[in-house]
């Protein structure tokens, strides 16, 4: 399958994902179960102090992903002819893990 995405972005992508989905699955799992059931929290406060390297890590893949973000879809939007489905969902899941960080806390409690 060919990629519109050059090699460096796809291997960006890769490296960063894994952590940035883990912790956007704990900011919205902390914006909706735990402020339902409870009080209204600082969401990441518990994510922090209790595991603080993998919240600052998983962080900064967050934010790498989304500068990735950026720059994937520039290159998809001037390649778009041989964009492949891959680079599709990439992009998909990019744009799930900024909006999971990004989001205000209000709006999904």
């Amino acid at each position: 399958m060919k990629s519109a995405l050059p090699g460096y972005l796809r291997l960006w992508w890769f490296c960063a994902s894994p952590l940035a989905f883990a912790i956007a699955v704990r900011i919205v799992w902390e914006q909706t179960v735990l402020t339902r059931s409870g009080e209204a929290a600082l969401v990441g406060f518990s994510l922090i102090h209790l595991y603080p390297t993998f919240g600052i890590v998983g962080l900064l893949c967050c934010f790498s992903l989304m500068i990735w973000l950026l720059q994937a879809v520039s290159w998809v939007a001037t390649h778009w002819r041989s964009a492949s489905f891959g680079d599709v969902v990439m992009i998909l899941s990019a744009i799930l893990v900024a909006i999971a960080v990004v989001i205000p806390q209000h709006f999904l409690a």
